[in-house]
């Protein structure tokens, strides 16, 4: 690809939406972009150059189409960009005059708006973005599997991700959503609907890249063509993902339903199932390590979605972890206490007596206190993956993450502290059973740098090492005759504020691996294999 020069494409796709481009060109050309194109997907008329601002940054690109499609309207601009970043908008979204001044781009990153963190009005900010033209180059622009309206922006934020690029939201305030009503979306019936089905086809097809077939355009003049027919998902694809998104919008209790039952009352938005208890709530304190924390984040993410419920998180500093969520999330706060004595309480820690699993039986008719620091024993709460890759790392870890490569061939993390007996303070045996303290002992014992070490001989191309011991950076090192990239600054036997953000920074560094070596019965290392996206897992003492 031929570098682009420096600078900033704003592109926007529409069809028939001349109204709202009237209202948001405006703000964009208040900012100091180097240009604005503008594809009319078959717009009926069609716009015209004098129908818009006389700005020379502006491009306005007239396509001949059947129908709209939004992945192969915005792929389009995105080849036609002249410069090497690109700002993408919909043409119902404004811009403050300092937008970009707050936004700017930087290497290795990508910003994007947010719906789970979007003010109240403003979830459709989460389909604008600011990103390197090589980088939607790389994963193939836009995902033309996709039938009509929804889950491009997610599924186009997840594949920049597993390049191992870092995710930044916008700038609160500095894009505004245009209300209007969903039938002017394209959705052409209930947009959920078309969302889930868009999310079941990224699913179950290919991962869509720069190989993938796209759609060809046709020039019959100056800026001026005709969209040649895309190669669609096959019938039986995209048959199957509606029948999974009927059960998506449903829920578990449709499970019963046969699929043609399934879509006509995910059609009419009527649930089998007992109504979902949007009034009511989960608290959810977590407890233990920053691993334990957020696998049981994630997991009451899961359970709030599957049962209608409002999360509220709790998070306390203590000996496991010194940092506040704050310190390493951005959109996510908690409480600092909870005494509502009408709620249900579910203590779901184990203790010496090692009552875990706890079942999660929820109250229809009350919220829920629910502490641990596992997976929620609930049907509702497994589905951990999606909740973990949305989360957005704070600016210090992200600045701490910056300056390492996208993809490593090979990442460790070599739990070598605690082989024998308890060395934190965090690891008191009163917060175990018996059985639990002799497997952890037993498996730390298998984690030790010497397997490492055995395993990681041999192998090629880079390898990235995480450890709560720094000392054994340098052995290693000199034992396999290479240098190890790591993250410097780790501390043993420490769990403060600055320590579990430098573990988290650890963390997300051991997902970039093509290859992860794990320590087992680690939460560090499964919520490290959690948030990759295509990465191969051996554990030690199981694997090596």
């Amino acid at each position: 690809m031929t570098m682009l020069p420096p600078g900033l494409s704003l592109i926007t796709a529409c069809g028939n939406r001349l109204v709202f481009l009237h209202r948001a060109l405006p703000t964009w050309l208040a900012m100091a972009v180097d240009e604005v194109i503008v594809v009319d997907w078959a717009s009926a008329p069609p716009i015209r150059r004098a129908d818009l601002p006389a700005d020379p940054r502006l491009r306005l690109i007239r396509v001949e189409a059947e129908g709209w499609h939004l992945p192969s309207a915005y792929n389009l601009g995105l080849r036609l960009a002249r410069f090497r970043n690109v700002m993408k908008l919909d043409c119902d979204i404004t811009a403050a005059p300092w937008a970009l001044a707050v936004n700017a781009p930087a290497p290795g990153a990508f910003i994007t708006g947010n719906w789970r963190r979007a003010p109240q009005g403003q979830q459709h900010l989460n389909g604008s973005f600011i990103a390197a033209q090589a980088d939607l180059a790389a994963i193939g622009g836009f995902n033309e599997w996709f039938e009509g309206y929804g889950w491009d922006d997610d599924d186009l934020y997840t594949r920049l991700l597993a390049q191992g690029l870092t995710r930044r939201l916008i700038a609160p305030g500095s894009l505004s959503h245009l209300p209007h009503s969903d039938a002017l979306r394209g959705a052409d019936g209930s947009p959920a609907l078309h969302i889930q089905m868009n999310r079941a086809l990224a699913d179950l097809m290919p991962v869509w890249d720069a190989n993938s077939p796209s759609r060809h355009f046709h020039a019959i003049g100056p800026d001026h063509f005709t969209a040649a027919p895309r190669i669609r998902a096959p019938l039986h694809f995209r048959q199957m993902a509606r029948s999974l998104a009927s059960y998506r919008m449903l829920g578990p209790a449709s499970l019963h339903l046969p699929p043609a039952a399934a879509r006509r009352a995910a059609k009419r938005g009527q649930m089998p199932q007992p109504a979902l208890h949007l009034d009511r709530h989960i608290f959810l304190e977590v407890q233990h390590g920053l691993g334990n924390r957020l696998r049981t984040l994630a997991s009451g993410q899961s359970l709030a979605a599957a049962t209608g419920r409002h999360l509220h998180l709790i998070w306390p500093t203590d000996a496991h972890c010194g940092a506040a969520v704050t310190d390493l999330l951005q959109g996510l706060t908690a409480l600092t206490t909870f005494d509502d004595p009408t709620a249900s309480r579910h203590d779901a820690m184990e203790g010496p007596a090692g009552n875990r699993p706890h079942p999660i039986r929820l109250d229809p008719n009350r919220d829920a206190y629910i502490r641990s620091a596992d997976v929620l024993n609930h049907p509702g709460a497994q589905d951990l993956r999606p909740h973990l890759h949305a989360l957005i790392p704070a600016p210090e870890v992200s600045a701490l993450i910056a300056p390492f490569a996208r993809r490593f061939a090979t990442t460790a993390h070599i739990r070598a502290e605690g082989a024998s007996g308890w060395s934190q303070p965090s690891d008191d045996p009163r917060q175990w059973s018996a059985t639990s303290t002799a497997t952890l002992t037993h498996w730390r014992a298998l984690s030790q740098p010497a397997r490492f070490l055995a395993a990681l001989r041999g192998r090629r191309g880079s390898i990235f090492v995480a450890s709560d011991s720094a000392a054994i950076i340098a052995p290693l090192e000199q034992a396999l005759g290479r240098p190890l990239a790591h993250l410097p600054g780790g501390q043993s036997g420490h769990r403060d504020r600055a320590q579990v953000v430098h573990a988290f920074a650890d963390m997300l560094l051991l997902a970039r691996g093509q290859h992860f070596l794990a320590s087992g019965w680690s939460a560090f290392s499964d919520v490290a294999h959690l948030l990759a996206r295509d990465q191969s897992r051996a554990v030690a003492g199981m694997d090596f």
